[in-house]
């Protein structure tokens, strides 16, 4: 489990920093949190059952950021960074509180 919270305390980080680099138009970097985002989201995925809610919230959460990583590597802005990073705080604290 502590990997699993982990993982979902850096998928935050990497929120927090494609709303943050994604507003100041700075897209490249955007981009890297937003793919070292995909990567932490897949190794949660990959340790939660199927059947759990936290499952079905990490992935809405991985849908929001494969699509700022379609956005940002066209230098255009993630769609709704504020629900992205939203999603990312709820999933951190629900996994923090599981713990």
């Amino acid at each position: 489990m502590a990997d699993i919270v982990h993982e979902a305390q850096d998928t935050h980080l990497c929120a927090l920093f494609i709303k943050a680099h994604g507003e100041d138009g700075d897209y490249e970097y955007a981009l890297d949190a937003a793919n070292s985002a995909d990567k932490h989201l897949r190794a949660m995925q990959a340790e939660l059952p199927s059947t759990s809610l936290l499952a079905r919230d990490a992935g809405m959460l991985a849908k929001f950021v494969r699509a700022a990583q379609r956005n940002l590597s066209q230098q255009r802005p993630a769609d709704n960074p504020d629900e992205l990073l939203n999603l990312a705080t709820s999933l951190k604290e629900e996994l923090e509180d599981a713990q």
